[in-house]
């Protein structure tokens, strides 16, 4: 504006403004999340696993393709073309997760220009995740800080920051500067254990 205005001299020149200081994240715990699990719609209990799981933005999970029984892409693999990325992304999906995913809807069924996991939207899956916060007495967290927690569990674990970079879609030196969290919680949750119990999920 002061360019444009032809403000001579600027005022503004050798002014630095204050770095702006984020609190870091606090992914939510093993704990906090099979507690929200057991409390929250049967609806959005696949989709918090798999992005517990997987790591992937809401976006991707609920704007990707149909998954064949074939494709090891996860449920979210094919996230819509933006400025970060233009091309698929590959994340591992544990098989349990991946076959409650490709069991949602029969083989014959199947269309790949539909979403996995009907309407389902980050608001919703956000306010869903809220609800059962406030209903079992849970630290609020949101599906982004879910996203957190797979990131810190792979670091962790010892996985290399580019590949783990390359599985949630950023750069590597992004990974070390905002998801490489030191967590004290390193455990999973019972997976295999949730997915046993009756989930009678409702596609809308």
């Amino acid at each position: 504006m002061l360019d444009f205005a032809e403000v001579s001299p600027d005022p503004t020149a050798g002014v630095r403004l204050p770095e702006r200081k984020h609190e870091p994240i606090q992914p939510p715990t093993a704990d906090h999340i099979e507690t929200v699990l057991a409390a929250i719609a049967k609806t959005y209990r696949l989709p918090l696993i798999a992005l517990d799981q997987t790591g992937q933005r809401v976006s991707e999970l609920t704007r990707s393709p149909g998954v064949t029984s074939t494709s090891r892409r996860a449920a979210g693999a094919s996230p819509p073309p933006t400025r970060r990325s233009r091309t698929s992304r590959w994340v591992p999906v544990p098989e349990r997760v991946f076959q409650a995913v490709c069991d949602l809807v029969p083989r014959e069924d199947r269309d790949l220009e539909q979403p996995v996991f009907g309407d389902l939207t980050d608001a919703r899956l956000r306010t869903a995740i809220a609800r059962a916060c406030r209903a079992t007495g849970t630290p609020l967290f949101s599906p982004h800080q879910v996203r957190h927690r797979r990131a810190s569990l792979w670091h962790l674990a010892g996985v290399p920051a580019v590949q783990a970079a390359a599985w949630l879609g950023h750069s590597p030196v992004e990974h070390l500067r905002a998801y490489a969290h030191v967590v004290l919680d390193r455990r999973e949750i019972a997976v295999e254990q949730l997915l046993g119990r009756e989930l009678d999920y409702e596609l809308r």
